[in-house]
């Protein structure tokens, strides 16, 4: 694992990466923003190897049926809905039938993969020798996220200067469409024509409008990178976000810490035989 725990946001250990579709190519593996990083490689040794396999099928998993993956882990259409209009991040994270994926264009079969729409963060260019030998990186924690902690922490202090200075150097460096957006050629980066090659910047924002500009560009820059689910628990609009048919049956399956409405699976039968208390509603 590549990980540098010690170091505080603006020690100068860390920094954004210049151009936001390059963070989850392997040229920002253990990149300047990548804080925890699990480490893959294609060794050619399968998932019934053992200690020897040192790959990961995350990648496979989440590719389209209709190549080589199992079409898991769509976005939603609320993320999809989520970004801003002419965002480039929103084609960095999510891939769709008709897209350009490495310099071909993506056809997602229907019959297959109904939803249509998959994790572009996780495409691969090249199928995997086998079954848990993807060579790409896990990126578990970048600074971009640790920014958006301090302009969570800044609002709460009313430093509204620092929390939007945080959100435009995160919204700065959206610049280009993915990785080979151009067919015939799966390494160029292209513009993605939106003004000033970024998202325009913030300006004057306070109060519920300045933390709710937070929260939204916490669903936008780590799109997909499965922070949404704690984001929503620890800030209390987890029951607001899922569909209402299924809000009763969560509000039997939480408990109360604090303010916040905390949803809890069952504790699996063999661990309440030692004696652990089984969760409410189970």
């Amino acid at each position: 694992m590549s990980s540098k725990w010690g170091a505080s946001y603006n020690s100068g250990t860390y920094s954004l990466a210049p151009n936001y579709a390059t963070l989850f190519e392997d040229e920002m593996e253990n990149g300047v923003e990548s804080i925890f990083e699990i480490q893959y490689l294609d060794n050619g040794a399968t998932s019934y190897d053992g200690a020897t396999a040192t790959g990961s099928y995350a990648d496979q998993l989440q590719n389209p049926r209709s190549t080589w993956g199992w079409g898991y882990n769509s976005p939603s259409l609320s993320l999809i809905n989520s970004f801003e209009d002419g965002d480039p991040r929103l084609k960095c994270t999510v891939l769709r039938d008709g897209d350009i994926l490495y310099g071909q264009k993506l056809t997602i079969d229907a019959t297959v993969d109904p939803a249509g729409i998959l994790n572009r963060k996780a495409a691969s260019a090249k199928q995997a020798s086998s079954i848990s030998n993807g060579a790409r990186n896990h990126r578990k924690m970048r600074y971009s996220d640790v920014l958006l902690m301090n302009a969570e922490a800044a609002y709460y202090l009313g430093l509204n200067t620092e929390a939007i200075d945080n959100l435009n150097l995160i919204r700065a460096k959206a610049s280009t469409l993915p990785k080979g957006y151009k067919i015939g050629d799966a390494n160029a980066y292209e513009s993605a024509n939106v003004p000033n090659t970024s998202l325009q910047p913030h300006v004057g924002l306070s109060g519920q409008q300045l933390l709710d500009a937070i929260w939204k560009e916490r669903r936008t820059e780590l799109g997909m990178e499965s922070l949404r689910f704690w984001d929503l628990v620890r800030t209390n609009r987890y029951l607001s976000n899922i569909p209402t048919s299924v809000q009763s049956n969560c509000n039997s399956h939480s408990i109360i810490f604090g303010s916040n409405k905390i949803p809890l699976f069952p504790i699996p039968q063999e661990d309440i035989q030692f004696g652990l208390q089984q969760n409410p509603g189970y």
